[in-house]
């Protein structure tokens, strides 16, 4: 083992999908990265998701099965049992790294407290392009708030955060069910500088429940709640914006949605 590079947390909360889970398992268990451990979080699956993880709990060092109080209350328990002083990624179950050799090839960049890196998703698209935050997002600063929301958005599950930036800035917030990953982000960039990788890590498996059209809704709401917790005095600004920009994001998805549905159709 290579004690001297960083030591990395892989968590994967799941429920009731066992075959995504499975997929993910084994994507974590073939890293070539020694300096490591891995946790999986379910949420007390009923379709025989538990006899998933016991065909391979011994490359599992942590992982229960329980219920739990949603996707927050997951992830929170997987931040709680990773090892104190290391890094921490959020791996969904159905994510996958794109190569064995993933977490081996970007260690050495892993020297911040907060380090992002780029996915893929199965289309082909490699996501973000670009982030310019070099600083932590200001208070109040509505403009790089809209920016970051617009064009350089961070993905979570290409993340590696300290596990001491979660108990700084306090971990994700119960009250969330879609959007607790930008709430948690917003925090951390305020107070942290975040070291942007241009280097495809993760493929994202996309129809996620937050990429499911029946929660887009949802999705933007709890968005806009969090960016208001963040500028604060100017919501009211923001709320403007939001809203009046809502029915296009809302109409561009829709349309998004029913090109690709013909696409597939069209391929099978």
């Amino acid at each position: 083992m290579q004690t001297d590079q960083p030591f990395i947390s892989v968590v994967t909360i799941s429920y009731n999908d066992k075959e995504a889970l499975e997929q993910t398992i084994q994507s974590v268990i073939l890293q070539t990265y020694d300096n490591m451990e891995y946790i999986v979080i379910d949420g007390g699956s009923t379709d025989g998701t538990v006899e998933v993880i016991k065909r391979y709990q011994s490359r599992i060092e942590h992982w229960v099965s329980e219920e739990d109080r949603g996707i927050s209350d997951a992830f929170n328990k997987g931040i709680l049992q990773a090892k104190d002083g290391g890094y921490i990624l959020m791996l969904n179950a159905g994510d996958t790294f794109l190569l064995e050799e993933s977490l081996s090839s970007i260690a050495e960049y892993l020297d911040e407290e907060i380090v992002s890196f780029q996915i893929k998703t199965p289309r082909g698209l490699v996501l973000p392009r670009q982030y310019s935050f070099a600083n932590a997002l200001k208070e109040n600063d509505l403009t790089a708030l809209l920016n970051y929301i617009e064009s350089a958005h961070l993905f979570h599950q290409a993340t590696f955060v300290k596990k001491s930036v979660y108990l700084e800035v306090g971990m994700y917030d119960l009250s969330y069910k879609i959007r607790m990953d930008l709430d948690f982000l917003l925090r951390a960039i305020k107070e942290h500088r975040v070291k942007f990788v241009k280097k495809p890590v993760v493929l994202y498996l996309t129809d996620g429940i937050s990429s499911q059209l029946s929660n887009r809704l949802r999705f933007k709401l709890e968005e806009k709640r969090a960016v208001c917790a963040l500028v604060k005095e100017k919501c009211t600004l923001y709320k403007l914006y939001f809203y009046t920009m809502l029915p296009f994001y809302l109409m561009k998805k829709t349309l998004s949605a029913l090109k690709y549905a013909v696409a597939d159709r069209k391929n099978r």
